[in-house]
């Protein structure tokens, strides 16, 4: 009898771990979203990667700094097109892409994961300036937030809240993005995900 139980323990175990594993992510809120610090970044250079048919290896102006960057968009976006004015997420944990070292990511939208186009800050945006919410400006501090804390899954809640509008305008909640200068665009892509 006591074998049973234990075994009947131990079931009970696994399906509450398998509950929490499979718990849908609760929408992260105003004040984490101003923890994810995304800057006004510009392409300096761009490299398809020695052994991968999917990454970039990209150098990009965050106004401080040049960082470089991985970007698996190389089956999407034709080389000729990946330049110019991005929206880079610059408070992510570096890691490596297929052995480049990445650090920070480039913001996108896309159709069905098919289809891939960059998020634009408007044209006349100051590198390095921080992307702030519409009618929220004061509460996005220009200097560089802190690395975020992957294990309260902020990025991975966030992303649940975030497309484009009608217009092509990114938003988070249906709130807008955008700088100093006006709003962060995809260049066709309606309500369409961004990641």
């Amino acid at each position: 009898m006591e074998v049973s139980t234990a075994a009947n323990q131990t079931e009970n175990n696994a399906d509450k771990a398998t509950q929490v594993q499979k718990k849908p992510l609760n929408s992260a809120s105003f004040e984490e979203f101003q923890k994810i610090d995304i800057r006004v970044g510009k392409i300096v250079e761009c490299k398809i990667h020695p052994s991968s048919d999917y990454l970039y290896c990209l150098k990009v102006d965050i106004g401080t700094e040049v960082r470089d960057i991985g970007s698996g968009l190389q089956q999407y976006i034709p080389i000729d097109q990946v330049n110019g004015l991005v929206c880079v997420m610059a408070n992510l944990k570096p890691r490596k892409l297929g052995g480049f070292d990445s650090n920070g990511m480039i913001l996108c939208t896309n159709i069905d994961t098919k289809a891939f186009e960059f998020l634009r800050p408007h044209e006349n945006s100051v590198v390095g300036e921080r992307i702030f919410l519409e009618g929220q400006q004061e509460s996005f501090k220009q200097e560089l937030e802190p690395q975020l804390n992957q294990k309260k899954k902020i990025l991975e809640r966030a992303l649940l809240e975030t497309k484009t509008d009608d217009e092509c305008v990114a938003t988070f909640k249906n709130v807008k993005w955008m700088t100093k200068s006006g709003y962060v665009k995809a260049k066709s892509f309606k309500n369409s995900p961004i990641d």
